[in-house]
């Protein structure tokens, strides 16, 4: 709690480094770790007792790195990384309508730019030799490609509460973007 009983947060990072090796490994072939970062900040405002309003934000960096089997013939340049920057955000208002009724209304977006490169900087095309075994892999990266994917979404629906219909029901009504 940040202000006694209405306004609330919530906040919690995680960082992770892991180095994965594939076996059969080049030790001269550097393959630089994997990170997985991981920011999230969540505040809740009750406004009274029958309105709150809600704010998310969450935001991951990742830097997964790829040797494609990273062996003794493959080349610098085909070791990779997949670097992902994902910004996500969410705002809710939540309100009580009387005894048996309530609304809610969300809106969210995320931004997620998704980049698999060579570790190296290398644009170099891939040849990649599935006559040897292991599979001989130099140039660039297999697949290198940059791909950006981003989503709106909103949605609001009341909720009603129907104890007097032969039983108890639940009425919900809404639209969605």
């Amino acid at each position: 709690p940040l202000s006694g009983d209405r306004l609330f947060a919530v906040v919690s990072v995680s960082l992770t480094e892991d180095l994965l090796i594939d076996p059969g490994f080049a030790p001269g072939i550097p393959i630089p770790p994997s990170e997985a970062n991981h920011y999230n900040l969540k505040l809740d405002w009750s406004i009274n007792q029958s309105h709150t309003l809600t704010g998310v934000y969450q935001y991951e960096d990742l830097a997964i790195s790829k040797g494609d089997g990273a062996r003794q013939i493959t080349s610098p340049d085909a070791i990779g990384t997949e670097y992902e920057l994902i910004p996500y955000y969410r705002f809710g208002y939540q309100a009580v309508l009387g005894d048996s009724s309530f609304f809610e209304a969300n809106w969210s977006s995320i931004i997620n730019k998704v980049r698999n490169v060579a570790a190296n900087g290398s644009w170099a095309s891939p040849f990649i030799n599935y006559h040897t075994s292991p599979v001989q892999s130099s140039g660039g990266r297999r697949y290198p490609y940059l791909y950006p994917v981003w989503w709106n979404r909103g949605h609001a629906s009341v909720t009603h509460f129907a104890d007097d219909l032969a039983g108890s029901h639940e009425f919900k009504f809404g639209f969605q973007y």
